[in-house]
């Protein structure tokens, strides 16, 4: 699929999205965090409002893995053959997760810009599934086969493999380069990028690396660092949308 056609309709998408969202994730954190905690539920709640129109559910859940004072986001495109899910048509399903008493979180300067990056990270990532919906219609999505004997890496290896994934978390890949290694051209921060390690949780390229590791040069391996490149030029073109998202270097 042309990476040009999904990031016209991704910036389409997410343009309406920064503008419902701009009073409850701006780009400053806002000052009344600085002196109380924010309260989860209503941060959820609020977003879950403001993304209604456009088929971005928000639900808040606890996750015992996650540490007291920590906040991930997960996320998930459903075809509409499977909706409703939690009760709504919206297609894009995020999921905010804070362990055991983490429903009020201490939001400082350093936590604000990651939290934002996360954000837009998991919602253009479904946003870029939903393009692709749009454009190819009925038609299964590739997937490349799996090599790994393991049974665990195998399945890894079928979700990573998958064509419509490989073009989702590049754009994430991508999207990363820009936040970190900006103003570099593509192979100096591409380099950059394969030497992030697998404990830096924003990273998507180690989860590739670390899945198809007895052979990086896999068909998936190979399709996805060239989509890497062209989601890198894609988005240094289209410079201005993401400059305008306001996030901040990592």
């Amino acid at each position: 699929m042309r990476i040009d056609a999904l990031q016209r309709r991704v910036i389409m998408d997410a343009e309406m999205l920064a503008s419902a969202v701009e009073d409850i994730l701006p780009i400053v954190m806002p000052p009344v965090y600085a002196h109380h905690q924010m309260y989860m539920g209503s941060f959820v709640k609020r977003l879950r409002l403001a993304c209604l129109d456009f088929n971005v559910h928000h639900t808040l859940a606890l996750d015992p893995e996650v540490k007291t004072k920590e906040i991930r986001i997960s996320g998930e495109w459903y075809p509409s053959q499977l909706l409703p899910i939690n009760d709504t048509d919206a297609d894009i399903q995020i999921t905010w997760l804070v362990g055991p008493g983490g429903r009020r979180q201490a939001v400082t300067p350093t936590n604000w810009p990651r939290i934002r990056f996360a954000f837009w990270s998991y919602v253009m990532h479904e946003l870029v599934h939903r393009a692709q919906d749009t454009f190819r219609g009925d038609v299964s999505s590739r997937v490349f086969k799996p090599e790994a004997a393991d049974p665990a890496t195998q399945t890894e290896q079928r979700y990573l493999g998958d064509y419509d994934e490989i073009e989702a978390y590049a754009h994430g890949t991508a999207l990363e380069m820009l936040c970190w290694y900006t103003n570099l051209p593509f192979s100096d921060a591409f380099r950059l990028m394969k030497l992030e390690q697998q404990d830096n949780a924003d990273a998507t390229y180690p989860i590739y690396r670390k899945t198809f590791a007895g052979n990086l040069r896999h068909p998936a391996m190979k399709v996805f660092n060239r989509k890497v490149n062209v989601w890198y030029n894609s988005i240094c073109a289209h410079r201005a949308f993401y400059d305008q998202l306001g996030l901040q270097l990592l």
